[in-house]
């Protein structure tokens, strides 16, 4: 069945105020077709996004941090963005209000009770505000106060940040004011450094901080108030994103970084001027993008992008997306929810608008980056903080991007946290397509596992809208000695981007159109679902080298490309299958036309590496069509229009995890890496891809999804309607 279907200023810096505001909208040269012109003039956007777009993830470690791979899709479609250069983009710097405590009725009562720094709070609406005394010295003084989110009329900021290594080596001690009393406490270094950087010394400030705002040692307290964090930070006036001292050290593979104060400045020059750069070559000069160095008592100096920096300025700046901050779970909602954020690095501070947007030309605009910086090379900091942008709630220059729960977990598992429940926790507070998050109760008992709460969410999941999404993130990826059943994804790890795209498409309808059955007595671990054994795995490819050397990718081409031609519609599903119908960019192929023209610009290069190997694989499946012609000349018929680097982009994502398999009904398709030979390719009814599983005991283990063209368009289901006894028969598959 084959459907038919800115150029900166020099460095200045003047005195004022930090009340000081300002506000711009986009002009009209910044539509979608000058977008086009500002990334590459020779290029569609989708071939820029869809390069730059796959999840490059190491196919034998997915867990291991690596800065040298780009971990997420880009999900932008700048072409079809009609609205992008007309919507407002507003840089505030809001007044700092005055702090004025309104004390609970319950609060004296409630502090006789318990004796120390924390006692019970009254209502599951309460929560802490910690006021930071002025002061000067190392000794950082404060108080605890109970305010309700209900009836609170303290203005605050929270205090985004990274807590440290889990060891007790930085630990220092705060004085604490609570309940009149004055008392020790222990705190990270980390916090320690970010609470007497942000000390004033002429008046106290009021911040929310998770570690001490929050009885960390009450189970059921932590529980209560990390539900309550997404209100928490939009109701902040102002969130601080602390990535700490002007200098830290980091590492980076294996090269020791040092930043220190001049190159944190060179860093948000840095950001700066990329942000400068792009807006003035779309004719837009206000506003300018600056920082500023901030003294203790309120007052900043304003700095300019230094354009003399150069690639220094570029180079300092790719160093702070490496910052633990950027790759640590919790901050994910905490700068998607804030109104307004300001980045801080010692007493340098920069809007988080800038920061993000920066991020965002940078991943669009690789060129940018410092020599040595490719394409894959682009720090996970960076694709981190475009993804937090895309989201932000503050950000006025794209669509925000919209998830649901099973595609934000998906999208947000190369972030990392110690407890592996806050891989769902961190979650909670950003808005999604359905209502799974809002279900969701957080519990740090130690009786309730990681692997029951993700068992517990992945069944809440099944009762969603698109319940068996989450299958697409569940599979081995080598990690046959995972503990929890093989159908409930291990959120906490990380995985490649899967073959789903976010957006729904009719070359993705393997069997959404049937009802998911579910037999409501299975037992705990197992999912026991109605479905079709298809056929069964008896030939792969090896895994797809991407490199070989110039004489074989040669000979292999040149081979293939003397054959007899394959017909029109053999090339389209083959062009689809190499790509798992995708475009690289988390979005589905919308132009098949299009699509196999790429491909055959990539073939008719000298550059198809692996691609060429898959093909020949597949000769014994494929009838040649018939007529005099060859292949080459039948690709030399279609490639006008076409793009050989957006077909590479395209194909990348699914490169390293997937690999090409035949089944023995002589079908074909893209799988995990992980298959073997006798798995079973099966269709389960609910579902839009198909599955890769495994037989053991008297059930099956979930490999992973896959993509074979032939089911991806609800086949399985017209035939199931138009023979209901032959060989296809539903049955009960037990997941386990």
């Amino acid at each position: 069945m084959w459907p038919s279907k800115p150029k900166a200023e020099a460095k200045s810096s003047k005195r004022h105020s930090k009340d000081s505001c300002s506000s711009f909208k986009f002009p009209a040269a910044l539509r979608t077709n000058s977008l086009l012109n500002l990334i590459n003039p020779s290029l569609r956007a989708s071939s820029i996004e869809s390069y730059l777009g796959g999840l490059f993830s190491n196919r034998f470690n997915f867990d291991r941090d690596s800065d040298s791979r780009i971990h997420l899709p880009l999900f932008a479609d700048l072409e079809q963005d009609s609205n992008v250069g007309e919507i407002a983009l507003s840089i505030t710097n809001p007044k700092s209000p005055i702090c004025r405590f309104t004390p609970l009725e319950t609060k004296s009562r409630r502090a006789k009770e318990t004796s120390g720094i924390y006692y019970p709070l009254p209502e599951d609406s309460t929560f802490r505000l910690l006021e930071i005394l002025a002061g000067d010295g190392d000794v950082v003084q404060c108080k605890l106060h109970v305010c309700s989110l209900q009836e609170n009329e303290t203005a605050y900021e929270a205090l985004s940040y990274t807590w440290g290594k889990p060891d007790a080596s930085g630990d220092r001690k705060i004085d604490i004011m609570c309940n009149g009393t004055s008392h020790t406490m222990v705190i990270s270094g980390s916090l320690h450094i970010a609470l007497r950087e942000l000390r004033r010394n002429n008046t106290s400030r009021v911040i929310w901080a998770d570690a001490i705002c929050i009885n960390q040692e009450d189970a059921k307290e932590r529980g209560q108030q990390v539900a309550l964090m997404g209100q928490i930070f939009s109701g902040a006036w102002q969130v601080v994103v602390w990535l700490g001292e002007e200098s830290d050290r980091c590492m980076c593979g294996k090269t020791i970084l040092e930043t220190s104060l001049s190159s944190v400045s060179k860093a948000f020059s840095g950001i700066c001027s990329v942000v400068n750069d792009w807006l003035a070559q779309a004719g837009q000069e206000t506003p300018e993008a600056t920082y500023s160095e901030i003294s203790k008592d309120g007052q900043s100096t304003v700095h300019r992008a230094n354009t003399d920096d150069g690639e220094d300025s570029r180079s300092a700046m790719m160093q702070l997306f490496r910052r633990r901050w950027f790759s640590r779970i919790w901050v994910l909602q905490e700068a998607v929810l804030a109104r307004h954020a300001l980045v801080q690095v010692g007493l340098y501070q920069i809007p988080w608008e800038w920061v993000g947007l920066a991020a965002a030309i940078v991943v669009h605009k690789p060129e940018l980056s410092p020599s040595g910086y490719g394409r894959d090379m682009i720090p996970t900091g960076a694709m981190n903080s475009y993804l937090m942008y895309r989201l932000s709630i503050s950000q006025k220059c794209f669509p925000r991007l919209e998830f649901s729960f099973a595609q934000l977990l998906q999208v947000s598992r190369h972030f990392q946290s110690q407890e592996p429940k806050d891989k769902i926790y961190g979650l909670l507070g950003i808005d999604t397509t359905d209502s799974v998050g809002k279900q969701i109760v957080p519990d740090y008992r130690e009786v309730t596992t990681s692997e029951k709460v993700f068992e517990d969410i992945a069944r809440l999941m099944l009762e969603s809208a698109s319940p068996l999404t989450l299958l697409s993130g569940a599979g081995t990826f080598g990690d046959f000695d995972r503990s929890g059943p093989s159908w409930v994804p291990s959120w906490h790890k990380r995985r490649p981007w899967t073959i789903l795209p976010t957006k729904q498409s009719p070359g993705f309808q393997c069997a959404s159109a049937a009802r998911m059955e579910l037999n409501p007595d299975d037992k705990a671990g197992e999912l026991v679902l109605k479905g079709v054994i298809i056929d069964h795995i008896s030939s792969m490819q090896e895994h797809r080298d991407y490199w070989g050397t110039f004489d074989q990718n040669d000979k292999s081409r040149e081979n293939l490309l003397s054959q007899p031609r394959w017909s029109k519609e053999a090339w389209v599903k083959c062009a689809l299958t190499l790509t798992c119908g995708g475009e690289g960019r988390a979005y589905p192929v919308d132009d098949e036309a299009v699509h196999l023209a790429d491909l055959a610009a990539l073939l008719l290069s000298r550059s198809a590496h692996w691609i060429v190997r898959d093909l020949i694989a597949l000769r014994d499946v494929i009838e040649p069509e018939g007529d005099d012609m060859t292949q080459s000349e039948y690709l030399n018929k279609i490639v006008e229009g076409g793009n050989s680097r957006r077909y590479i982009s395209a194909v990348e994502p699914v490169r390293d995890p997937y690999r090409l398999f035949k089944t023995a009904s002589k079908d074909f398709g893209v799988g995990p890496v992980d298959m073997k030979i006798g798995d079973k390719l099966c269709v389960l009814f609910g579902a839009e891809v198909p599955f890769v599983l495994r037989p053991k005991g008297d059930g099956y283990e979930v490999i992973g999804e896959c993509y074979v063209y032939d089911l991806m368009h609800g086949e399985v289901l017209e035939k199931l309607a138009a023979n209901p006894g032959g060989q296809l028969k539903p049955e009960w598959i037990k997941l386990i």
